[in-house]
C-alpha cells in the first residue's frame, strides 16, 4: 500500500518567457502548485508542517515578477523551468519533515499543466 499526501496551493505571479530574439510581454498567472508526497519509512508526517515547508518556498514568489527575482535571474522563467525549480527545492526542504517528493505538478492556467516526478528508486 501507499500513501501519498497530496497539498495544493495557488499563488499570484507574472513573466516573460525570454526567447532568442528578445523577450516576451509580461503577463500574469494565478499558478496552481501540486504536490506530492510520501513519510520516510511510510511514516506520518503533519500536513502543518509539511505546508510550512512548502509555503517558505513560493511565499518568495507570491506578487513577484518572477524574471526580477534572483532565483530566475539566469533561468527563463517558463512553466517548465518553474517546475523544476519548485521540484528541486522541495525534495530537499521537505526532508525537513522526514518526507519524500513524489511528484510537482503546476499549471499556469487550467490547460497548460507540467509534471515531474521522483525516479522509482528513491
Amino acid at each position: 500500500m501507499k500513501r501519498i499526501y497530496r497539498l495544493k496551493f495557488y499563488i499570484n505571479a507574472s513573466h516573460a518567457i525570454r526567447w532568442e530574439k528578445g523577450i516576451g510581454q509580461k503577463h500574469n498567472h494565478t499558478w496552481e502548485i501540486v504536490c506530492e508526497f510520501k513519510g520516510l519509512n511510510d511514516k506520518f508526517i503533519s500536513f502543518f508542517e509539511a505546508e510550512k515547508v512548502v509555503r517558505n518556498i513560493l511565499d518568495k514568489f507570491e506578487g513577484t515578477y518572477l524574471n526580477e527575482t534572483p532565483t530566475f535571474q539566469n533561468i527563463n522563467p517558463t512553466l517548465e523551468n518553474v517546475t523544476e525549480v519548485f521540484f528541486e527545492r522541495l525534495s530537499q526542504d521537505i526532508k525537513k519533515v522526514d518526507g519524500q517528493l513524489v511528484q510537482v505538478e503546476i499549471a499556469e492556467k487550467p490547460t497548460h499543466i507540467f509534471r515531474i516526478e521522483a525516479e522509482d528508486d528513491l
